[in-house]
């Protein structure tokens, strides 16, 4: 699912995540970075000669939102906060309710 799109010039980034937690980092139609995570990761990538860093902070118990901030260089040059897909937090939740009756079963 697409999270967020950002610019930076003519560049093209958008930030997707599935429910399951493989992140993706598009850009301009290229997949730049591709990482699991549940709580969030870095994505480094490289356009032209400048370093750019996607970092996703996912608070599942406190907002259930996603934190994104996109660096260039070093220096901040956009921030987003997404709020989670329902669709995503049932599933999470459905998840840890099996597992947790699971453990308690064994």
């Amino acid at each position: 699912m697409k999270y967020a799109e950002l610019k930076d010039g003519e560049n093209k980034i958008e930030f997707y995540n599935t429910f399951y937690g493989k992140e993706s980092v598009i850009v301009d139609g290229t997949v730049l970075s591709s990482k699991f995570s549940i709580t969030g990761t870095t994505h480094d990538f490289k356009l032209a000669s400048d370093d750019y860093q996607l970092s996703s902070r996912y608070k599942l118990f406190s907002k259930r939102s996603i934190d994104l901030e996109l660096t260039k260089n070093g220096v901040l040059i956009a921030s987003e906060t997404k709020e989670t897909s329902r669709i995503h937090r049932f599933i999470w939740i459905s998840m840890g309710v099996i597992i947790a009756y699971l453990l308690f079963e064994l």
